[in-house]
C-alpha cells in the first residue's frame, strides 16, 4: 500500500429504497486522496456529493431501507465494514468534518469553548481543564481574536465567519488526518469565503491532513484543490488533476459547467447547461447525460461508457474523445 494514500474508495454505494423504486444516489463511485492533498468533488445539486460524505461517515446504511456497499479504506482499514460504535471513535477524532451549514451546526444552549471541548474531552479522554486549553489552542489558531472571551459566548453571538471558524476548530480539536468540508462556504460572503479557505489551506500544509472538499463552486476549486472529481447523478464522469481539467475538460458535463462559470474581464456569453439533470427514480439506461449532451450519438442511448483514462492522472466517462468533441 502506497504509504502516502490517505483514502482509497472502491466502488462505493448508496442507495434508498422504497416499497416500490430504488433510488441510486451514489452509483459506483472509486476515488484516491492522498496524505496533504485537497480533493474537490464538484457538481450540480443532488448530484451526490454530500451522500458520498455520509457514506464514509457511515451516517447512513445502518437503517432498513438504507443499502450500503463498496470499500472505504481509510489508514488501510475498511470504513464501510466498521461497526456503529467503532465509527465513533473515529468520527471527530481521527476524520474531522465541517458541516454545509455553520449555522445549525453549533448547538445554542453551549458555549463555544465548550462544545470545542467535548472532543478532546471524549476522543482523548482529556482533562477538564486540559480540553478547555485545546479548545482555546484552536480558536486561535483558526483566527478567531480574543479568543479567550469568546470561547465563553453562545453560537449567536458570533457572525457568519466566526461560526465558521468555530466550526473548523471543533473539526481540528481531536487532530484528524482526513477532514471532510461539505461545502464550508456556501452561507458566507465572498470576503469571508476567502478568508476560510485560506485558512483551510494554511491549517492543510501545517497538519499535512487529506481534505475531502465538497462544493458546486469551481471557483474555489481552482482557488484550493489539487485535484478535482466531477460527480453527475451518483456518479464520477471526470476526474484530473485540476490545471488538467480546467484547460483540457474531456467530458461534455464538465465542458458546460466551465462554459456557465463567468469569468473576470470576460465578455464572452455564459452558455447554461440545458436541461434538468435525471430524476434518479427513473434512470434510464446508456448514459446519465445524454438527453442533455450537445455531443449525444446512439451509442450514449444503450451503452453506459465505462470511466477510462485519458492521459495520466486523467480519467474520463465519455464514449467520445476530446478531439472528435472539438471537431463537432
Amino acid at each position: 500500500m502506497n504509504d502516502d494514500l490517505l483514502l482509497d474508495v472502491r466502488h462505493l454505494k448508496a442507495y434508498f429504497r422504497s416499497k416500490q423504486r430504488t433510488v441510486k444516489a451514489v452509483d459506483d463511485l472509486s476515488f484516491t486522496l492522498k496524505k496533504g492533498e485537497i480533493l474537490g468533488l464538484v457538481g450540480e445539486s443532488g448530484c451526490g456529493k454530500s451522500t458520498t460524505t455520509k457514506a464514509l461517515l457511515r451516517l447512513i446504511g445502518n437503517q432498513r431501507k438504507e443499502y450500503l456497499e463498496g470499500e472505504a479504506f481509510f489508514e488501510g482499514e475498511d470504513l464501510i465494514k466498521k461497526s456503529d460504535k467503532q465509527m465513533q471513535k473515529i468520527r471527530g477524532n481521527k476524520i474531522g468534518f465541517i458541516a454545509q451549514n455553520p449555522m445549525s451546526s453549533l448547538n445554542p444552549v453551549f458555549t463555544i469553548g465548550n462544545q470545542i471541548a467535548e472532543v478532546p474531552q471524549m476522543h482523548q479522554r482529556a482533562a477538564k481543564n486540559k480540553a478547555w486549553s485545546i479548545a482555546l489552542k484552536m480558536l486561535q489558531k483558526v483566527g478567531i481574536s480574543d479568543h479567550e472571551t469568546r470561547a465563553k459566548q453562545y453560537a449567536h453571538q458570533f457572525s457568519g465567519g466566526m461560526k465558521q471558524r468555530a466550526v473548523i476548530a471543533m473539526a481540528l480539536a481531536g487532530n484528524p488526518s482526513l477532514l471532510i468540508a461539505d461545502e464550508p462556504t456556501t452561507a458566507l460572503d465572498v470576503t469571508i469565503q476567502a478568508q476560510i479557505l485560506d485558512l483551510m489551506v494554511k491549517l492543510r500544509d501545517e497538519t499535512q491532513a487529506g481534505v475531502l472538499l465538497i462544493t458546486h463552486d469551481l471557483g474555489v476549486v481552482a482557488e484550493v484543490c489539487d485535484r478535482v472529481a466531477v460527480m453527475y447523478a451518483g456518479k464520477i464522469v471526470e476526474q484530473a488533476p485540476v490545471d488538467e481539467l480546467f484547460h483540457h475538460p474531456q467530458h461534455p458535463y464538465t465542458k458546460g459547467l466551465l462554459a456557465s462559470m463567468p469569468k473576470i474581464g470576460s465578455r464572452k456569453k455564459l452558455i447554461p447547461i440545458s436541461g434538468h439533470p435525471p430524476n434518479l427514480y427513473e434512470m434510464q439506461g446508456g448514459c446519465l447525460f445524454q438527453e442533455r449532451c450537445p455531443f449525444a450519438f446512439d451509442r450514449c442511448k444503450n451503452v453506459e461508457p465505462p470511466l477510462h483514462k485519458i492521459a495520466e492522472n486523467h480519467q474520463s466517462a465519455c464514449h467520445l474523445s476530446s478531439e472528435r468533441m472539438n471537431s463537432f
